[in-house]
């Protein structure tokens, strides 16, 4: 029995559902990327790590826009034109007031949810 990968993450690419194709008797998923492409992947290459995206981490990759979204107590506003290990910093608001910039990835896998303040215990103030 194959194992049922539904819903999970590899890279930016989330499992789907399995078409009902095999390639060399492995089960082919459909998947959706971040950028929001869909692409069909042999399970064992998204469970070994050796696809992660649609190919749009390549080249002419397509940006995301966190603008305006909220991570926590974090809102996106902007691109700062910097990056961090390879990933575009966002200025970040957060609900104390407190600005800073964040690595896109610490904000979407949840790893950064506020500007410091909620380890040292600071509230948020009625701005939200």
């Amino acid at each position: 029995m194959e194992k049922n990968i539904t819903g999970k993450t590899f890279g930016r690419l989330k499992a789907i559902r399995p078409t009902g194709k095999r390639k060399n008797g492995t089960a082919v998923w459909l998947c959706e990327c971040e950028c929001g492409e869909s692409k069909e992947v042999v399970a064992n290459s998204l469970i070994s790590g050796n696809t992660r995206s649609c190919g749009c981490l390549g080249a002419g990759r397509k940006p995301i826009d966190l603008a305006g979204k909220t991570f926590g107590r974090l809102k996106a506003i902007q691109p700062t034109g910097d990056k961090r290990n390879g990933h575009i910093v966002w200025l970040c608001e957060c609900e104390c007031g407190g600005r800073k910039g964040v690595a896109q990835d610490m904000l979407q896998r949840g790893l950064t949810k506020s500007c410091g303040c909620l380890r040292r215990g600071r509230k948020p103030s009625p701005r939200y």
